[in-house]
């Protein structure tokens, strides 16, 4: 990819990165609040150690690391997700599609790369700077989101639900130990809410 690109993309995913973990360092707890309707959004609710509630974001899946077998997938290829919960990954995938060559702003070989980045579902990623290479480049396209991932092991895929707390002090660590393999990473955009 283009290096001016990278650069300005993850500068301003580090700088969005940085607010989100200063506005929620005293979460302890999320809960999701799911809607069915392709309309409606979704909500993540955050709690304080007392479970106490601090703040309400409206929320989409940008995409998911598989830390088993190293694998990055945009959210807009997962088909278990709903319309509602993949919106922006599918801009995304439209971005890619509709990328046509301009000799003037950026090398052709430069946007085949952010092409085939955009549009291709999977990635096998084998240096986890890739991760923020590509949520910077999301958060570069999108315009100003702020992304926060989950941390969920496959073991405990099936338990999230709309009804429990969830310990949010588990993403304080990106791989806790040396045996800690079997997670994934959901990576999820924030958005105000302004109702």
């Amino acid at each position: 990819m283009n290096n001016e690109i990278i650069n300005n993309s993850l500068n301003k995913y580090d700088s969005n990165k940085i607010f989100m973990e200063k506005k929620l360092e005293n979460v302890r707890y999320y809960k999701f609040v799911y809607k069915n309707l392709d309309f409606e959004k979704n909500i993540i609710q955050f709690y304080d150690k007392d479970k106490n509630f601090l703040y309400e974001y409206y929320y989409e899946i940008i995409g998911q690391y598989n830390n088993i077998n190293k694998l990055w997938q945009w959210a807009w290829s997962n088909t278990a997700f709903n319309k509602n919960i993949n919106y922006t990954s599918r801009k995304l995938l439209n971005y890619g599609l509709d990328i046509e060559f301009d000799s003037y702003s950026v090398t052709i070989s430069s946007m085949l790369n952010i092409k085939k980045h955009l549009i291709t579902s999977h990635f096998i990623v084998d240096n986890i700077m890739l991760l923020d290479i590509y949520l910077g480049l999301a958060n570069y396209l999108v315009k100003n989101i702020n992304i926060i991932y989950i941390k969920n092991y496959v073991t405990d895929i099936k338990k999230i639900d709309s009804v429990s707390f969830h310990d949010f002090h588990q993403n304080n660590q990106f791989i806790d130990n040396e045996h800690d393999e079997n997670f994934i990473l959901s990576y999820i955009i924030l958005f105000e809410k302004n109702d």
